[in-house]
C-alpha cells in the first residue's frame, strides 16, 4: 500500500489577517524522497527532515481544517513559504535508500543502506524537478513569503 500527500496553500495579506485557502498545494506528487524530507514519512533515504510533523495550525482556514480531519490522515504539518524558500537546497546529503532482492523475481525498494553506502547529491537533486517547481510557484505568489504557507498531511 502506498502513501500519498495532500497539500494546500493558504495565504494572508498581513500578519494580523486570517489565513485563507488559496488552492491545492504544489506537493501532491508521490515521492518518498520529499515525504522523508518534509516530515520524516517513509524516510527510507534516512535524510534529516526539515522538521518533524507540527500538526495543523490552530488558525488554519476552515476548508483546510476540514480536509485535514480525514480519518486516514497522519503526520499533519505545515511550512511557510519563507521557510521553504530559505532552506539550503544546495547542501550535500546522502540518499541511503536502496533495494534488495526478496525473491527470485522480486525486489524491495523500501530499504535503507548503512551510512556511506548511499549516493551523495544536493537536496535539489534529491527532491527533483517537481518539488522545485512547487517552490517556484510559492515564490511567484503576490504575497510576502511569510504570509504564504503549505499545510499538508499524508494518508495510506
Amino acid at each position: 500500500m502506498g502513501c500519498d500527500i495532500h497539500s494546500y496553500i493558504e495565504v494572508r495579506d498581513s500578519e494580523n489577517e486570517p489565513w485563507t485557502f488559496l488552492c491545492e498545494g504544489p506537493f501532491r506528487y508521490r515521492s518518498y524522497s520529499y515525504f522523508g524530507l518534509l516530515a520524516g514519512v517513509r524516510n527510507y533515504s534516512a535524510v534529516q527532515p526539515i522538521a518533524l510533523p507540527r500538526g495543523i495550525p490552530e488558525d488554519a482556514s476552515t476548508l483546510v481544517s476540514e480536509e485535514c480531519e480525514d480519518e486516514d490522515a497522519h503526520s499533519r504539518s505545515w511550512f511557510t513559504a519563507s521557510e521553504l524558500l530559505g532552506y539550503d537546497w544546495d547542501q550535500i546529503i546522502e540518499d541511503r535508500r536502496c533495494s534488495r532482492r526478496i525473491s527470485e523475481r522480486g525486489w524491495d525498494g523500501s530499504c535503507t543502506c548503512q551510512p556511506g553506502g548511499g549516493e551523495r547529491m544536493t537536496l535539489r537533486q534529491f527532491v527533483g524537478e517537481h518539488f522545485m517547481c512547487g517552490l517556484k510557484l510559492l515564490e511567484s505568489l503576490r504575497f510576502l513569503p511569510e504570509n504564504v504557507r503549505v499545510v499538508f498531511f499524508f494518508d495510506n
